[in-house]
C-alpha cells in the first residue's frame, strides 16, 4: 500500500475532488477517523466527514462480514441535500462528500481508481 506520506495520496484526492459536483475529498485511517489529507471547497468540513465516513464503513464492514460478504469496497449514503461515499484504500478509507445533483456512478469510478491505485 502507498503509505499517507507519499506524494499518492494527495495527488488522488486531487484528483476526486475535482470530479464535478464533489465538494470534499477526505482520506482518514479507517482505525481512528482522523484526517491524513483534505482536499475541496470547504477544508472545515474535512474532521466531520473523515469521522462519519470511517465510522459508517467500519461498522459497514462488520455487518458485512457477519453475513459472509467480505470487505466493503464501497459505500454510498444519500441524503436529501447530499450524499456521502466512501472506498477502502487499505488501512485509509477514503470519503467523498457531493452535492445531491452530482452524477454518483462518474464518482464512484474516480473515488474506486483512486482507491485501487493507492492500495
Amino acid at each position: 500500500m502507498t503509505s499517507p506520506e507519499s506524494g499518492a495520496l494527495p495527488a488522488e484526492l486531487l484528483r476526486v475532488s475535482r470530479t464535478a459536483g464533489v465538494s470534499l475529498a477526505v482520506a482518514t485511517q479507517g482505525s481512528d477517523g482522523l484526517v491524513l489529507h483534505a482536499e475541496g471547497d470547504d477544508l472545515t468540513r474535512a474532521p466531520a466527514a473523515a469521522a462519519l465516513g470511517a465510522a459508517l464503513f467500519v461498522r459497514a464492514g462488520a455487518v458485512a462480514g457477519a453475513q459472509g460478504h467480505g470487505n466493503p469496497r464501497l459505500l454510498r449514503l444519500q441524503g436529501g441535500e447530499g450524499q456521502l461515499l466512501a472506498a477502502s484504500a487499505g488501512d485509509v478509507i477514503m470519503v467523498v462528500v457531493a452535492g445531491s445533483e452530482a452524477n454518483a456512478g462518474r464518482i464512484r469510478l474516480e473515488l474506486l481508481r483512486a482507491a485501487g491505485a493507492l492500495a
